[in-house]
């Protein structure tokens, strides 16, 4: 019997392809910014086949055009980037990329944005509307004072380096768990 094989929705955060300084500024467990671009291409394709999608929820590279151009050829699946501060490239060069480059994205009842929304504005639309929470990125280790009923961070050092199934992400959330450094262990 033959199964079709559905896309999946992968979510990822502040991979910062490119950027020497975030491996000591995180304590990203790699050598030098070619072993981590490496590992983080190889993370990637190992979870996102070439029809599923990846949103990205902001910066993506700290880097020339012309490396950001030669990682994101070796980047599997469909992507959207939502804009995030060090997202610099112009709209049409994220397209020349493959990505579509969005300041916001909502998403079966999800808000994701590179920054962490206000949380009172979220906690009023949860009281209003049918959005659970505002997935994002942005803070990476720094996650203290958020509030974990409305935010969910997916930034790359919480996530293993690698990006995660959205569906895994509405379980983590609907159940309470939050996404720290290191403690999360995923279906993958």
């Amino acid at each position: 019997m033959n199964y079709i094989s559905l896309p999946e929705i992968h979510v990822t955060s502040d991979t910062h392809f490119g950027h020497r300084n975030i491996i000591p500024y995180e304590d990203r467990p790699f050598k030098d910014v070619d072993e981590m671009d490496e590992a983080l291409i190889e993370n990637w394709n190992r979870e996102v086949k070439k029809d599923d999608l990846v949103i990205h929820v902001g910066d993506l590279f700290l880097c020339g055009a012309k490396k950001a151009e030669e990682i994101a050829k070796r980047l599997n699946g469909r992507k959207i980037l939502v804009k995030g501060n060090h997202d610099s490239f112009s709209k049409a060069k994220y397209a020349k990329m493959g990505f579509d480059l969005r300041n916001y994205l909502y998403l079966d009842d999800y808000l994701f944005s590179h920054y962490p929304l206000n949380a009172k504005m979220l906690e009023v639309a949860q009281s209003q509307t049918d959005i659970q929470a505002n997935i994002h990125g942005h803070v990476h280790s720094m996650t203290q004072g958020l509030d974990r009923g409305v935010h969910f961070c997916v930034c790359t050092e919480h996530t293993h380096y690698t990006p995660v199934p959205f569906w895994e992400i509405k379980d983590y959330y609907n159940a309470g768990i939050y996404l720290e450094r290191g403690e999360t262990k995923f279906a993958y």
